[in-house]
């Protein structure tokens, strides 16, 4: 055993001397240095190269909100054929290939733990749902580096201070993949899958698996959700905070701070969440493209991952609207549908699951984050010795710890 632990912790070190070099290594653009009494924080844009088989749509981009309120509607219509009706008949795909800027933020404790993480936001949040500098017990990010993980947070292409390129045949969710594959890859220094299919296009690279704001209720979830982020055109719903798309209606964003709190918050601020927080999501969320809303779906042909057997924890708001319909408690006489994730992973190892109770979708914004930190905390600690990575879905946040040759994933089903 402790042979295995020494060489594990060498290439973790490998990871984290990755980390520190990443700039140089891959022709990076620092722009930003900050130094805390525990680690330093080091921003930069990242050039990506990556390729993808993605869809080819024969359709514009919407040009008003009534068009895209018209397309929206079609589209989550039961047994609708919208998006199949949209793709090119003649050409229905196409490789995709580019090389695109990432902002990244990556954090390196003055005491390294030997564990890596990178944080990867959903639809609809940027880089900084995981960060929360007024109150740091509930920024994921202070919180992980603080603890003495290395950790690397970005914008995920088309979102925020990353690259826009073309929101209808470019970024998709076949991009989405390959992009954090090819960011991921630098730091392994070897080729790895990571996004919402790896557990089953990969089922060796993961040995454990949290995912968060996931259920595997999809019965009217989908829709429910659609509605409740009403999209609306990015540059037009705001032009300050969006004016970076120059009026590219093919990025679209939640209609309104009601719809956020439909589809993120529990109940009105100040009861189970800061207004202060909230007023924090509102200001920095983020876009997401048309080809990605016509996309999502196509994801769901990855599951069940039957080849995945290693451990999960399901970690879900009692009242997630975008993964339980608003109630994780639907179940035949009030119980848990979180207890149905084994259909999406048959051959897991071990599925547990935790409901923080008045939570919804986001998850890290509620009063209830240092209690889910100590859950995800606990469970790592006691289920390996050394740490993994985590997941999440619906329209929840990928995330990763990558430690001691294991590697758990986090998806996005969007």
């Amino acid at each position: 055993m402790s042979a295995f632990l020494a060489r594990s912790n060498l290439f973790s070190l490998f990871i984290a001397s990755a980390l520190l070099l990443l700039p140089e290594g891959i022709n990076a653009v620092a722009i930003r240095r900050a130094t805390s009494s525990s680690y330093t924080c080091t921003e930069a844009y990242v050039p990506i190269t990556a390729t993808a088989q993605n869809i080819r749509f024969d359709a514009t981009a919407p040009k008003t909100q009534l068009e895209l309120a018209a397309i929206i509607s079609a589209s989550v219509a039961v047994n609708s054929n919208f998006t199949t009706d949209t793709i090119d008949k003649k050409n229905p795909n196409q490789t995709i290939s580019g090389t695109w800027k990432l902002y990244t933020k990556r954090c390196i404790p003055k005491k390294w733990n030997g564990n890596v993480q990178v944080l990867v936001h959903g639809i609809a949040a940027s880089h900084s749902y995981f960060e929360y500098p007024q109150n740091k017990t509930i920024s994921y990010l202070d919180v992980a580096a603080s603890g003495g993980n290395a950790v690397v947070n970005y914008d995920r292409l088309g979102v925020g201070e990353s690259d826009h390129p073309d929101g209808i045949n470019v970024v998709q969710s076949a991009l989405d993949i390959e992009m954090l594959h090819q960011l991921v890859g630098y730091l392994k220094k070897r080729p790895h899958a990571l996004t919402g299919v790896v557990m089953s296009k990969y089922p060796n690279d993961f040995t454990r698996a949290i995912l968060t704001g996931f259920s595997p209720t999809t019965e009217n979830n989908g829709v429910a959700g659609t509605y409740s982020f009403s999209p609306a055109i990015a540059s037009q719903q705001n032009p300050q905070l969006f004016g970076r798309y120059n009026n590219d209606s093919s990025y679209v964003v939640t209609e309104s701070s009601t719809h956020d709190l439909y589809s993120f918050f529990d109940g009105p601020p100040g009861v189970h969440y800061s207004a202060d927080v909230f007023n924090n999501f509102v200001a920095t969320k983020g876009a997401w493209t048309y080809g990605q809303q016509l996309t999502k779906d196509m994801l769901a042909g990855y599951f069940p991952a039957g080849s995945y057997t290693g451990d999960i924890l399901v970690v879900t708001g009692e009242h997630d609207l975008p993964g339980c319909g608003g109630n994780c408690y639907q179940g035949t006489n009030g119980a848990s549908v979180l207890t149905e994730s084994g259909a999406f992973f048959p051959n897991a190892k071990s599925i547990a699951t935790y409901i923080p109770a008045n939570t919804a979708h986001a998850v890290f914004q509620h009063y209830t984050a240092p209690a889910v930190f100590g859950v995800i905390n606990s469970w790592l600690n006691g289920a390996i010795l050394c740490s993994n990575i985590f997941w999440s879905s619906s329209v929840g946040h990928l995330w990763f710890i990558m430690s001691c040759m294991d590697w758990i994933w986090s998806t996005v089903m969007l």
